[in-house]
């Protein structure tokens, strides 16, 4: 067995976002998030090593209604292709990895992790009364 690696504990949290890969938009939705990166379901494949930019509304520790935007640069560090029986397409799947992030976006991100793991209000799904003060 191998040890865990991983320089920041991830978390399990669904944020569908905006993904640019070579000026094309792609949907996304979070599986899990960390401080270096984000695995997630895509709309469509994206190749490995690709460079891509990323948006995520964060949900605001302040309030149930309001997001925090969450700007940065990443490269697909990994991808997987699942069959889904359901619908006879494949489901796409990407890792990310934050390579180029301003300081002011990374506190965003640290702080709203902070708050998911001291708290459990935003285990909850957004919109449902999240409020972490």
């Amino acid at each position: 067995m191998h040890p865990n690696l991983r320089r920041h504990e991830r978390i399990t949290q669904k944020i569908k976002f905006d993904l640019y890969s070579d000026e094309l938009l792609h949907q996304a939705e979070s599986l899990n998030l960390s401080l270096n990166g984000v695995y997630c379901k895509v709309d469509k494949p994206i190749a490995f090593m690709t460079r891509v930019k990323l948006t995520l509304l964060l949900p605001d520790k302040t309030s149930s209604e309001s997001v925090e935007t969450f700007e940065c640069h990443g490269v697909v560090v990994r991808t997987d292709q699942i069959e889904n029986s359901s619908n006879k397409n494949d489901d796409n799947f990407i890792a990310i990895f934050f390579d180029k992030i301003e300081d002011e976006e990374q506190q965003k991100l640290a702080n709203y992790l902070d708050c998911y793991h001291s708290r459990a209000c935003l285990k909850r799904p957004f919109g449902a009364g999240s409020n972490c003060d």
